[in-house]
């Protein structure tokens, strides 16, 4: 299951280390954490480099939201965390 979280400042950062954090002790299930943010260099760039679970997608906000959800299968279980 994929988790995109909209945006890459201290909030998204927030939302994507607790994700992270769940999914390490087992409570959540996730293939990938995506963080979109429209900015190259955001917080997040810096603080998951490296990180083989969470990947920086650099795109507008919008224009990923139509590209991602259209590009779902029906059944998904992909979750956006705004």
């Amino acid at each position: 299951m994929d988790l995109a979280v909209i945006g890459g400042g201290c909030y998204g950062c927030l939302h994507a280390r607790q994700l992270r954090k769940a999914h390490l002790y087992g409570k959540i299930r996730a293939d990938r954490i995506l963080v979109v943010d429209r900015s190259a260099d955001c917080r997040a760039s810096v603080e998951f480099a490296g990180d083989p679970l969470v990947s920086i997608v650099r795109a507008d906000w919008l224009a990923f939201l139509c590209d991602y959800l259209d590009s779902q299968p029906p059944d998904t279980d992909a979750q956006l965390v705004p």
